[in-house]
């Protein structure tokens, strides 16, 4: 097997983290979306990570398991509904503005 050079991987991995980061700041602005090249065909969005983490709290009805891509989650019927988890987060940002 080839390896791949070592400042290659660095790239890589640094890249993957920062992903990773943003995945869970629940950051989902069109800048972010430009930067990490979510705003092409079949890239998951922040919010999609977001409802990820809003129904995986169910065995049964775990949705969004897609890290980077929510085709395969669509392929295979456990696509979740993006826009209520975000409407999730939203409302609990605006309660905790409220309660400070």
């Amino acid at each position: 097997m080839t390896q791949p050079h070592p400042l290659t991987f660095c790239a890589y991995l640094m890249a993957s983290v920062a992903e990773n980061v943003l995945n869970h700041s629940g950051l989902d602005h069109w800048f972010t979306n430009l930067l990490f090249l979510k705003m092409l065909p079949f890239r998951a969005s922040v919010a999609v990570h977001d409802a990820h983490h809003k129904y995986s709290n169910y065995p049964k009805n775990a949705k969004n398991f897609g890290e980077n891509f929510w085709l395969w989650d669509w392929a295979f019927g456990s696509l979740g509904k993006v826009g209520e988890a975000t409407r999730h987060r939203c409302e609990t940002e605006r309660l905790a503005k409220i309660c400070r």
